[in-house]
């Protein structure tokens, strides 16, 4: 009995030890053992050195280990959107990338990795019929900044009222014109800008799954909205949320429903 007894005391022992591997501590352990600073190292040294898709996802572990514990910036989402980019997982690299820039908006690098990876992305969305004539007659819509015809909107008023004040103690030529220019001006400029300011509700997001097909309604049983799914990194905005569907606005215009789990905020994790 007593032998018995030690041979169980042996194997218990035995049984309690580390599994013997390859000599690398596993992603759990690594970012529950080590402190912040300590991971960040460990995850760029992962990153820089890999030599595999396995070595790359172990960084990827671990910039994500840092972003649960709260801890974010540029140089994080940067680091871990190239590591998706080297993946080939476009969706989650344009997330990333879009996140660093929100904390490190001058950097060229970081705009630089996001416009090679936004040119990966093979989704085109043509404008829909009516488009193309509208964007050539209304293209300094496009063309100018918001700013700049907030600007143009607000002299072209100043200017209209100053030049119907003159009226009335001057006799001006083509003051009826000018008139008339400065206020068709004024006006196309203020709608101009109160179009894209509405357009812009919602949030910035991106597909972030392979491919995922877009529905006409909030559930399998829809239409198809496009005659092929959409892929991963699909920039879109996101405007609605139901259930477990959320309803975008694809770059053309164009908007219909995915699944939440397809697609994620911009502004999620990055602030």
């Amino acid at each position: 009995m007593k032998l018995l007894l030690a041979l169980a005391l042996v194997l218990a022992l035995v049984l309690a030890l580390p599994v013997a591997g390859n000599g690398e501590p596993s992603v759990e352990e690594t970012a529950r053992l080590l402190d912040p600073h300590q991971l960040f190292t460990e995850a760029n040294r992962l990153f820089n050195a890999a030599r595999s898709q396995e070595e790359l996802r172990r960084a990827v572990e671990n910039y994500r280990a840092l972003l649960a514990r709260g801890i974010r910036n540029g140089r994080i989402y940067y680091n871990l959107g190239n590591a998706h980019l080297r993946l080939r997982e476009l969706g989650p690299a344009i997330l990333n990338l879009r996140r660093a820039l929100r904390y490190l908006p001058q950097d060229p690098y970081a705009a630089a990795t996001l416009d090679y990876a936004r040119k990966q992305v093979p989704d085109e969305f043509p404008p829909q019929s009516g488009g193309r004539v509208l964007g050539a007659l209304f293209f300094w819509h496009h063309q100018v900044s918001l700013s700049a015809r907030l600007w143009t909107a607000l002299m072209a008023h100043a200017f209209f009222w100053a030049l119907l004040l003159a009226r009335a103690f001057f006799r001006l030529p083509f003051h009826h014109t000018a008139l008339g220019a400065l206020l068709t001006v004024a006006l196309a400029a203020f709608s101009s800008a109160a179009v894209e300011t509405l357009s812009q509700r919602g949030e910035e997001g991106v597909i972030v799954v392979p491919q995922a097909q877009v529905r006409s309604g909030n559930g399998e049983g829809f239409d198809p909205v496009f005659s092929e799914p959409v892929h991963s990194g699909v920039e879109v905005r996101i405007l609605e949320s139901r259930g477990a569907w959320k309803l975008l606005e694809f770059p053309n215009g164009v908007r219909g429903w995915l699944r939440e789990s397809a697609v994620e905020s911009v502004a999620g994790e990055a602030l």
